[in-house]
């Protein structure tokens, strides 16, 4: 190592003279010491993919160089591909950005290497240059590339490389998760269909549960209804009994009246018939008591045809009131029968209403349970939608 200090300078094979970057993985910047062949050693700075690379000032150049003073450096052409970018603000990029930022990091990598090669190979052409042509050539200072330099190089390039084929494998793998995203989500919109089915299916069930019940409350408003109108019936018999059985007293009462008023007719009828007799046999011997007696029977008759006729209309009319009551007395045991066919119906419906209303019951909780399932289903496949959108997040 010499003793003094020298900028080492970077010749590329056109006519301009350009700093050597230096470009780093990371992204901070730390001095590379980086020694030259000949007799100087300068730090060469490292930095990051979005430094910018301006060419060096033209009197940097070495005495003799036939470069053309507007000449244009070849690092610029690389300047557009380049722009810097503070550490934070790198985090903050999408993933396009990023590659399009590796890429042209890459892009620049494969330049310099070409510059590279170029320059080492106008230096293994120099030995047999003569030394006037050697005096015009760009490269009189010791500019001489070291060995750490081009392994650095290689070794970003290689990195980078690797980056690139993990960016690559990375994309195929979120190919692969989009791929799986897309079935999961037909899968999910498969569930979304069944949970639709599922609760249509819980709908008409519900609908069709509702219906029997309004059916069931039907039937037992009719049944309340019919119960009450044979309690109703019930309640009426004993009175209409104790009606029929006071018009059948009162016509057996009248009967027996008329029987009464018969058999006093009748003992009447003998006794005026027996005092006939004896007044007859006791006119006999006078034709005077005979006419009286003549009168006396012939009124006596007219009584007795008046009585008669009298006694005839009180027994018509016990058999009149007679018919009546039996017929009463009939229709009567007819309205027991279907009073009692009626009860004995009331009495068999309300046996079996507590087991239709069993049925009914089990029905609707066997209902209710596929509405419960129906629902904690649809919830599992609204978890598993949540789910599912968080997951791509």
């Amino acid at each position: 190592m010499g003793s003094s200090v020298t900028p080492v300078r970077t010749v590329a094979v056109g006519t301009s003279i350009t700093p050597v970057p230096t470009v780093a993985v990371g992204t901070s910047v730390t001095p590379l010491p980086t020694m030259a062949v000949g007799t100087s050693v300068t730090p060469v700075p490292t930095v990051d993919t979005g430094t910018v690379m301006t060419p060096r000032d033209p009197q940097d150049r070495s005495p003799g160089t036939s470069a053309v003073a507007h000449a244009k450096d070849s690092a610029t052409e690389t300047d557009s591909l380049l722009s810097y970018c503070p550490r934070e603000q790198l985090r903050s990029l999408s993933r396009t950005e990023l590659e399009g930022r590796l890429e042209n990091a890459l892009i620049i990598i494969e330049v310099l290497v070409l510059q590279l090669r170029s320059w080492q190979e106008s230096q293994r052409s120099l030995p047999s240059v003569g030394p006037a042509k050697q005096r015009d050539a760009p490269a009189q200072t010791d500019i001489t590339w070291s060995q750490g330099e081009e392994q650095i190089y290689h070794g970003l390039y290689l990195e980078l490389h690797k980056k690139s084929q993990a960016l690559q494998r990375q994309r195929g793998t979120e190919q692969e998760l989009a791929q799986e995203l897309a079935q999961a989500t037909e899968a999910m919109d498969t569930w979304a269909r069944q949970g639709l089915q599922l609760r249509s299916l819980a709908e008409r069930a519900l609908r069709s549960l509702q219906e029997d019940q309004g059916a069931l409350a039907q039937e037992k408003e009719q049944v309340k209804a019919l119960v009450s109108r044979c309690v109703a019936v019930l309640q009426s018999v004993p009175g209409k009994l104790r009606s029929c059985l006071q018009e059948r007293d009162e016509a057996q009462q009248r009967a027996d009246e008329a029987l009464r008023a018969k058999a006093e007719c009748d003992s009447f009828l003998e006794a005026f018939s027996s005092h006939a007799r004896a007044q007859i046999n006791a006119q006999n011997q006078s034709l005077a008591s005979q006419q009286e007696l003549l009168g006396l029977l012939e009124s006596t008759i007219h009584q007795q045809a008046s009585l008669a006729a009298e006694s005839q209309l009180f027994r018509e009319l016990a058999d009149i009131a007679f018919a009546n009551l039996q017929e009463e007395q009939r229709v009567l045991d007819d309205e027991w029968e279907r009073v009692r066919a009626l009860v004995s119906r009331c009495t068999a419906l309300a046996w079996k209403m507590p087991d239709k209303l069993q049925s009914c019951l089990q029905e609707q909780e066997e209902a209710q349970q596929r509405a419960d399932e129906t629902l904690r289903a649809k919830e599992e496949v609204t978890g598993l939608g949540g789910a599912w959108r968080v997951l791509p997040g």
